[in-house]
C-alpha cells in the first residue's frame, strides 16, 4: 500500500466512521511512522480534514495495543491456511468477530505499565515487546484487515476512551 491508497482509505472511513460513532471532533487518530502515514500529503490532509493525529515514537511496539491484536488475528487466520483471496477475507471476518472485548480491555489496562516498561527501558525493548520482535505488518492481510475493520478498531477505542 502506498500513500495515496492510505489517504483513499482515510478518506473513504475516517470521517464517515468518526460521525457514524458520534466523536464530532474530539478525537484523536493514532497511527505508526510507516512511510505512507508520515508522507506530507497524508499530513496535509490530516490538517485539511482537522483531524488531531497523535504523535507516536518510532519503533514503539511496546506502545500500541492493535499491534496484539494483530497478531492474535494473524495466527488464528493462518491456522485456517486460507487459499485465496475470498477465504482470506473470510476467515480475516470471522476470526475478528471472535476476538472478546475483555481482550481489548486487558490491553488496554496493561497500557499505564507499558508506558512505565518503556520509560524504565529508556525506550529499548520491554517484556511487552511482541514475540518474535517487531512484527511488520506490510502484507496483504494487513491491508484487508484495515479496508474491513477499520470501523471496528475506531469503535474499540471509542468504547475504552483511548
Amino acid at each position: 500500500m502506498n500513500a495515496a491508497k492510505y489517504r483513499e482509505i482515510l478518506e473513504d472511513n475516517l470521517i464517515l466512521s468518526a460521525r457514524e460513532l458520534r466523536l464530532g471532533r474530539r478525537f484523536i487518530f493514532q497511527q505508526d511512522n510507516d512511510p505512507k502515514h508520515t508522507a506530507k500529503a497524508t499530513q496535509k490532509w490530516f490538517k485539511d480534514n482537522k483531524v488531531n493525529v497523535l504523535e507516536w515514537p518510532s519503533q514503539s511496539p511496546d506502545l500500541n495495543p492493535i499491534e496484539n491484536l494483530w497478531l492474535d488475528l494473524k495466527r488464528a487466520v493462518h491456522a485456517w491456511s486460507p487459499r485465496n483471496l475470498t477465504e482470506l477475507e473470510q476467515f480475516c471476518k470471522e476470526e475478528w468477530s471472535k476476538i472478546a472485548v475483555s481482550r481489548c480491555a486487558s490491553l488496554i489496562e496493561t497500557y499505564p505499565h507499558r508506558l512505565s516498561a518503556v520509560i524504565a527501558a529508556k525506550c529499548a525493548s520491554t517484556k511487552y515487546w511482541l514475540e518474535g520482535g517487531w512484527i511488520l505488518m506490510q502484507s496483504l492481510i494487513l491491508h484487508y484487515i484495515f479496508l474491513f475493520y477499520w470501523h471496528y478498531c475506531v469503535e474499540i477505542c471509542f468504547h475504552f476512551d483511548i
